[in-house]
């Protein structure tokens, strides 16, 4: 089984490792590293510490994770600064980052992520 996210949804899905049988598979489209980091870019950390509960941890997730693990950036993202796609990739070893064109929302456009298996 191949678990696709996009956004926000990545951590919920990266969490997904924890099952007595994970997925085979990832795909990570416009994803982040770690929430915080995330929030940080918006808003000031003092602010993100006190409202944020649920801080998802891609990497701390994914870190022991053995099956192929593929991770979409979006070069031109304000939401998610691809920045943080960059840094999931780095801190797991074995994933496959590509970089494509475009914002946050417009990986869907023009075949630009096409999901693969194995």
């Amino acid at each position: 089984m191949c678990v696709a996210s996009e956004s926000i949804g990545s951590g919920p899905a990266s969490s997904l490792v924890g099952l007595s049988q994970p997925p085979d598979k990832f795909v990570l489209i416009v994803p982040f590293d770690k929430l915080s980091s995330v929030a940080e870019n918006h808003f000031p950390s003092f602010l993100v510490r006190l409202i944020l509960k649920d801080n998802w941890d891609n990497v701390a997730s994914l870190s022991n994770y053995k099956g192929p693990v593929e991770i979409f950036g979006a070069e031109s993202d304000t939401i998610i600064p691809v920045k943080h796609a960059k840094a999931l990739a780095a801190a797991i070893p074995g994933s496959r980052l590509t970089i494509i064109n475009g914002g946050h929302n417009d990986w869907a456009e023009k075949g630009r992520v096409k999901i693969r298996n194995p």
